[in-house]
């Protein structure tokens, strides 16, 4: 597990979901869960296997969007910040799994 994943599945999504649930919003907790299951689902498999082309970019900035415009709490926001610009960075670059760093 890399630094990226560790991070994550440690700080990042636990806040999202305690921020979900004071906020009492069901948009941040799906996002959370699609994050969650998304990533999971992609240690699962082998490591040279990718989302589909037009899934990965497009719905993490569509994620990262809901994040921005929904939650309150700036650090959820500050996550969707980095969840949009790091997936268009991913499509316009064509990275290979390095577009968080």
């Amino acid at each position: 597990m890399n630094k990226f994943n560790i991070l994550l599945f440690v700080f990042i999504l636990p806040y999202l979901l305690k921020n979900s649930i004071d906020q009492k919003n069901i948009l941040l907790f799906l996002c959370f869960v699609s994050i969650l299951l998304s990533h999971l689902y992609k240690q699962s498999q082998d490591k040279n296997w990718e989302w589909p082309r037009w899934a990965c970019p497009y719905v993490g900035i569509i994620i990262g969007f809901i994040l921005l415009v929904v939650s309150d709490d700036i650090i959820v926001k500050t996550i969707g910040l980095i969840k949009i610009i790091s997936h268009i960075k991913k499509d316009i670059l064509n990275y290979n799994n390095k577009y968080y760093f």
